[in-house]
């Protein structure tokens, strides 16, 4: 993923320079903490005050080429700016949560051949995924444990998890999590 590297270190370094918080989520996240896939694009999320969410979205798009027609107001209906990076698409998510801004707080440091960025935990990965229900959120969190179970900050994500399924009122999520936990716990 040489492509998608030079980009994000260069999309890393860019926003570190303009002082915007951020963290890298997705596919590449799940690669760094999980069972490798094959992504083609990036996505990020990023945190940025309310009196300059204009004024970085300017900014933003006065840098990199944005795929939207009217970015202004797609990332006001959606939270989310799509923009390319040396040719890799890239959305940029902005946090709208007190549970983003504490992810992005929480997020590592990772070192790539071209520079460090900061990536999700492995704990906020699994928060981000399992209110999904695609299968492929699934197994990503499958391979987050396959290969994290040990590391994992179980004081952090159990009452998360819980927190979610009772606002979601999915018991079902619990219960999954649950149990991929028990079946981690005892290898």
């Amino acid at each position: 993923m040489p492509e998608l590297d030079d980009a994000l270190v260069k999309l890393s370094s860019w926003l570190t320079e303009n002082e915007i918080r951020h963290m890298v989520i997705g596919g590449f996240a799940v690669t760094v903490w999980g069972e490798p896939r094959f992504t083609r694009d990036l996505d990020v999320t990023v945190s940025v005050p309310a009196h300059k969410f204009v004024q970085t979205i300017h900014l933003t798009c006065a840098r990199f080429h944005s795929l939207s027609g009217d970015p202004l107001q797609f990332v006001t209906e959606t939270r989310v700016l799509p923009i390319l990076v040396e040719a890799v698409p890239v959305d940029l998510i902005f946090a709208a949560l007190p549970y983003e801004e504490e992810a992005i707080a929480r997020a590592r440091t990772i070192h790539l051949k071209q520079g460090s960025v900061p990536v999700c935990s492995p704990e906020d990965l699994i928060l981000h995924k399992i209110v999904s229900q695609r299968p492929r959120d699934h197994e990503d969190i499958e391979g987050v444990f396959r290969y994290r179970h040990a590391e994992l900050d179980y004081g952090y994500l159990d009452p998360r998890v819980e927190e979610l399924a009772d606002a979601l009122s999915d018991r079902n999520m619990l219960d999954w999590y649950r149990r991929l936990r028990q079946r981690w716990r005892t290898r």
